[in-house]
């Protein structure tokens, strides 16, 4: 029987600070750029990719602090010459995840630490739009959490520190697509390993059950 989970958009972003209670993710932090990588789950290969900066005019008095984008290496007359519209970015993502909406789960969407920060960009950009992005998007994944879940003994769960665990290499980090790439490619290793347990038991398996674990059950 064919998956009913075909795709997994794994994204970032880069934005003019930290939200709050009282600072709005877009509405009143800037986003800045918007990253996507599709992975095609049976191959367990990106197939496609989606980078783009936004000008940062979308709204008047946004935050766009100078720590974030020293951090994010983003230079405010490279927004300008090279930033789309707000506008034209929610309709690339809203393209995005109609294509690659699953049979019965919609889009599947995640990143690293993406239910603890990059979501509510995504939902608030949606939002900007007068739009709603549980209608497109019904999964999020978040390597993050799996990284918890996988590695007990992570001197931290970072980005760069989970990549390094696989043997990935992460350049020009806090830049969304470079990011990006990295965690779908971490995306896919946590996937392998849960497909091996899967089939840990089947005859002419080369791993058990606890082999398949970093961590093993004494």
């Amino acid at each position: 029987m064919k998956t009913s989970v075909k795709y997994v958009i794994i994204s970032d972003t880069e934005t003019g600070g930290l939200p709050s209670k009282d600072r709005r993710a877009v509405f009143d932090v800037a986003l800045l750029e918007v990253s996507c990588c599709v992975i095609d789950m049976e191959l367990l290969e990106i197939i496609e990719e989606y980078d783009n900066l936004i000008k940062p005019d979308y709204k008047d008095n946004l935050i766009l602090s100078c720590e974030a984008l020293a951090v994010n290496g983003i230079e405010l007359d490279v927004l300008e010459s090279s930033g789309v519209a707000l506008q034209q970015v929610y309709k690339d993502l809203k393209s995005l995840f109609v294509k690659y909406k699953n049979p019965r789960h919609k889009a599947i969407l995640g990143g690293h630490n993406f239910d603890g920060f990059d979501f509510d960009f995504f939902k608030n950009l949606f939002e900007f739009a007068g739009d709603d992005i549980e209608k497109y998007v019904k999964w999020r994944e978040d390597t993050l959490r799996y990284a918890y879940y996988a590695n007990l003994e992570q001197s931290d769960y970072k980005l760069v520190t989970c990549c390094n665990e696989f043997g990935i290499d992460l350049v020009g980090a806090h830049r969304a697509l470079n990011d990006t790439r990295a965690t779908a490619k971490l995306f896919i290793e946590f996937i392998k390993r849960l497909r091996s347990v899967g089939s840990a038991n089947t005859p002419g398996s080369k791993k058990s059950f606890r082999s398949s674990f970093r961590y093993q059950i004494p």
